[in-house]
């Protein structure tokens, strides 16, 4: 609960700007309320997943400061890749376009590492994102049962990042091991493509969208009076601003 007053005054305003004019768009497309208490709407539950890719660009920045911090030889192993991207949404057909509302997840890690024969030392920075949004998009065309719509995602971030140090020696009885997380919220806009095509009572799915984050710091307490900071003691945030490509089927409920 203290993390989210922590962002009261500025991430629920900067969610006003960005989820009105979706539901301006919405209004838009499903035209003036005669024609909408007329329209053939079509509701429908789905599940989707897909590949997701992330920039990263403060942790990876923040994980090659990190090399130069240990005595040993580090190499960077992993660095944030695409992974699986997978949620669950509830769509609103019309004959002109879509609302939906959406929740998933998705996670991905970066890993420093060194071993020889006599033990190892690593330091993981596992991320893993949470998030809801709606959608709204209008049908660009159709063809048979095949709609094609074009439209505009915003979306809200819950972040975990979680670091994890360790050094073991083989021949002896030391090692250490040491853990911690971090938080954050972010806002996020991603313009999107979506390819529906109905068959019966289910609709077939894939969709395009590329976010764009704007991003809170990265907190170790619920106050927020303590963040992850690099070496200039500026605030180390969590952008996963990237790609997101994914397959999905829903039911249509009416």
């Amino acid at each position: 609960m203290g993390l989210f007053f922590l962002y009261h005054s500025t991430i629920p305003d900067m969610a006003m700007r960005c989820f009105l004019p979706i539901f301006v768009f919405i209004f838009a497309i499903s035209g003036n309320p005669t024609a909408r208490l007329y329209a053939q709407v079509k509701l429908s539950v789905g599940a989707t997943a897909g590949y997701a890719s992330f920039s990263m660009k403060d942790l990876k920045a923040y994980q090659r400061e990190k090399l130069l911090q240990f005595d040993l030889p580090m190499k960077v192993v992993d660095e944030f890749p695409p992974y699986l991207n997978y949620g669950a949404n509830f769509t609103v057909n019309t004959k002109s376009g879509l609302f939906e509302a959406f929740l998933g997840h998705t996670s991905t890690g970066g890993r420093i590492h060194y071993g020889d024969y006599s033990g190892y030392a690593s330091e993981e920075l596992l991320a893993k994102m949470t998030y809801v949004g709606l959608m709204a998009a209008t049908r660009l065309f159709k063809v048979k049962s095949v709609g094609v719509y074009g439209g505009i995602q915003a979306l809200h971030y819950f972040n975990t990042l979680k670091i994890n140090d360790t050094e073991v020696l083989y021949d002896s009885d030391w090692n250490q091991y040491n853990s911690f997380s971090v938080k954050s919220m972010n806002i996020a806009f991603a313009p999107v493509i979506e390819i529906q095509h109905q068959v019966k009572k289910f609709l077939l799915k894939t969709n395009i969208s590329y976010e764009m984050h704007v991003c809170g710091s990265l907190a170790y307490d619920e106050n927020g009076d303590y963040t992850l900071k690099n070496a200039s003691e500026d605030d180390v945030k969590l952008d996963p601003s990237g790609i997101r490509w994914n397959l999905g089927i829903g039911y249509i409920l009416n």
